[in-house]
């Protein structure tokens, strides 16, 4: 027996499926409260949205998860170069593929250990980008931790240094990165740039003091006519 479904949702509207005219006003103002008739994020609640993640993901392994969020936080990262909000987005996502990363049975390997670091790595590079150089600095340690080798995270730990203005770690790190790469013109450059701020830091420091040493002499020759 067919069904004409346009008619049959129609007539049951008409119809008010028995209801009231109260009880269809009301049934109609609740669904505005219904996340999915939502017009914005701004009206979706925490765990409507969690809930919708939930209903997208399910199904997919931890792995598949992990790879997921990965891959959505290097397209988030490619689009920041035009956006910069899109960074943050990538931070975000980054850190989705290491919770369950951190829920692999096989997370301790020496593969998957790799794998890990470099999710980090790039969890670095986009607290990089927003300049968030402490958070930057925290996650390209976390990759060297799983591994050592990785040259990008170096990279990262040496440049989020250089920010924070810690010059000589920012230096001995770059060194340990040119252990690995003689020839990385990007770890050359960041030397040079580290010993230049370096340089540039001491001057304003010896200005400063030589400032204040100024200031002071009025006071002792004054003092010095006193005794």
């Amino acid at each position: 027996m067919s069904v004409d479904i346009n008619k049959f949702i129609e007539e049951s509207i008409a119809a008010g499926r028995g209801w009231t005219d109260e009880e269809r006003q009301d049934y109609l103002d609740s669904i505005g409260e219904c996340a999915i008739f939502a017009e914005s994020a701004d009206e979706i609640s925490k765990d409507d949205m969690d809930a919708f993640n939930n209903m997208i993901y399910d199904g997919f392994s931890t792995e598949e998860l992990m790879s997921n969020f990965r891959e959505k936080g290097n397209e988030h990262f490619r689009t920041g170069k035009r956006n910069r909000i899109f960074y943050r987005d990538a931070i975000v996502m980054y850190g989705k593929a290491l919770t369950q990363a951190q829920q692999l049975e096989d997370r301790e390997s020496e593969e998957r250990r790799g794998e890990i670091s470099k999710i980090w790595g790039n969890l670095s590079a986009a607290n990089l980008q927003l300049k968030y150089n402490r958070s930057a600095l925290e996650a390209a340690e976390q990759a060297l931790t799983l591994w050592p080798e990785n040259l990008k995270a170096l990279y990262r730990k040496a440049k989020a240094c250089v920010e924070l203005k810690r010059f000589q770690d920012a230096m001995i790190t770059a060194q340990e990165g040119l252990k690995r790469d003689p020839e990385s013109k990007e770890l050359q450059k960041l030397i040079r740039l580290a010993q230049k701020r370096f340089a540039a830091e001491r001057k304003k420091e010896e200005a400063k003091a030589a400032l204040a040493l100024k200031r002071q002499q009025p006071i002792r020759a004054l003092w010095e006519i006193c005794n």
